[in-house]
């Protein structure tokens, strides 16, 4: 996974290198995603179909899931 957001192995991965990697046009709803995850208010879930732009300008999609812990 670190290739497709073109990262060395010893490189960290950030919130702003990772919505660098996001299509343009689904970033606004990984944030919004992110917001609600983030909420302590709410169940912490993230559930998130988005696609990937590869440093080689290939495009795949990606499902992701979790939940967040407070």
């Amino acid at each position: 996974i670190r290739e497709w957001w073109g990262l060395t192995p010893d490189e960290p991965l950030t919130v702003e290198k990772f919505m660098r990697g996001i299509h343009p046009e689904d970033r606004e709803g990984i944030q919004a995603a992110m917001a609600r995850a983030y909420d302590s208010a709410g169940d912490g879930r993230y559930d998130a179909t988005y696609r990937v732009v590869h440093p080689d300008g290939t495009v795949r999609w990606m499902h992701a899931t979790g939940q967040v812990t407070f």
